[in-house]
């Protein structure tokens, strides 16, 4: 179980060095400067793919034998999975957003701005939601338990791939505007196909 954790947690510091890149973007979009919408639409495109589409569904089936196993924390279990649906909805109208700019089509700066807000602290407030509540209880999980998860996660295939250096650009750019700051999250988040190959 503990490989399961330490996979969940290293993708939780990509996720969160993903937001936080994103984050400086929506704040100088607030402040009337000019963000690099191509960077943001590839992180939030990313966002909407690996996280809400694998690792989502890898957690769900982790509430769902949870709650088998404790029926107390079936409440936990039915906030987080709403958690989902509302960075997914929240992703998505804020990736409709920047692909209208990258369109030349005219979005307010509040509009974008605000949704950009919006996701990113629903989405910081998910992750440590999960921190306390869902891993330590995951943690009690037999060997057993997690092989038949394992078994019918590997079973559903990803609705998409990650192939052909479909996010080559995203991580090129974060590694040059970074300067060199993912070095500590890439040891940490080697299961994040974006975060690992930075």
């Amino acid at each position: 179980m503990a490989d399961i954790t330490a996979r969940l947690m290293s993708e939780h510091r990509c996720f969160e060095y993903l937001l936080e890149v994103l984050e400086l973007q929506i704040l100088g979009c607030g402040r009337g400067e000019s963000p690099d919408y191509f960077l943001m639409r590839d992180i939030v495109h990313y966002m909407t793919r690996y996280p809400d589409t694998r690792h989502h569904a890898w957690e769900n089936l982790l509430f769902r034998a949870l709650v088998r196993r404790d029926s107390r924390l079936r409440i936990v279990g039915q906030i987080l999975e709403g958690d989902h649906l509302r960075i997914a909805g929240l992703g998505g109208a804020l990736l409709e957003l920047l692909e209208n700019v990258l369109a030349g089509v005219v979005v307010s700066r509040d509009r974008l701005s605000g949704t950009g807000r919006r996701y990113v602290s629903c989405y910081r407030a998910h992750l440590r939601r999960e921190e306390q509540d869902l891993l330590p209880a995951a943690a009690r999980l037999s060997d057993a338990e997690i092989r038949r998860l394992v078994a019918t996660f590997v079973a559903s295939p990803p609705p998409w791939g990650l192939g052909g250096g479909e996010y080559s650009a995203l991580r090129d750019h974060i590694e040059t505007e970074s300067a060199g700051a993912l070095s500590g999250v890439r040891s940490e988040a080697a299961s994040c196909p974006v975060c690992a190959a930075a």
